[in-house]
């Protein structure tokens, strides 16, 4: 179960952009079936996001699962021009930079280098257009996902002992055609903020990323 290593998918986890003129941080609390196990702090300035993820996971007082997380990127006119990012899942490690040659954007992941398709995009679930998205690449590993997005009826989600009436959206990833993982996403209806979101795991663990403000 919680001794399983977890797939953010961050996912999924983990990190686009579009055009910022501004300055805004926003930080999570994460939760495992309903269970805190860290935060994660998404920090844009103008065309640049910063990521700062840090989960652990304890079987009774026993260190079972440590997650570590921070990347970078940024974009213009909304591709990506630059992207590095260390990730520690588990016993794994990922490390990732971009490298541009001729004009192309390659991505250099663990030392191996791997082309880009031209304007990506990575899972940027802070900006309500990315519901319109049709692919993303995870910041962790590198891979690169089809999109689709269904939407779902009015919900009312918690934030701070305050009620929000929120758009719940259910995101599907495929890789040549085969279902990898499904997230929901929930948006505030007036201000289209990102408040919520949900990840199902291994082992039918469920990752929840509940709003601080």
């Amino acid at each position: 179960m919680a001794t399983q290593k977890i797939k953010i998918l961050l996912a999924f986890l983990l990190l686009s952009l579009s055009h910022y003129g501004f300055s805004e941080d926003i930080q999570f609390t994460v939760l495992l079936n309903e269970k805190p196990i860290g935060e994660h702090l998404f920090s844009i300035t103008n065309n640049t996001i910063k990521s700062q993820a840090k989960f652990d996971v304890k079987l009774w007082i026993i260190p079972a699962y440590k997650y570590r997380h921070e990347a970078e990127e940024t974009y213009k006119e909304n591709c990506l021009i630059y992207l590095k990012s260390d990730t520690q899942d588990g016993a794994d490690t990922y490390s990732i930079k971009t490298v541009n040659t001729n004009d192309d954007l390659n991505l250099v992941i663990n030392g191996q280098n791997r082309p880009l398709p031209s304007c990506v995009q990575s899972f940027r679930y802070w900006d309500h257009n990315f519901i319109d998205q049709k692919n993303a690449i995870n910041p962790q590993d590198g891979e690169i996902y089809e999109l689709t997005f269904s939407q779902g009826e009015s919900d009312q989600v918690t934030v701070n002992d305050q009620k929000i009436l929120c758009t719940k959206y259910t995101l599907k990833a495929y890789k040549e055609n085969d279902e990898k993982f499904h997230i929901e996403v929930w948006y505030e209806k007036n201000s289209q903020r990102w408040v919520k979101l949900r990840s199902f795991v291994e082992n039918d663990n469920v990752l929840d990323y509940t709003l601080n403000e």
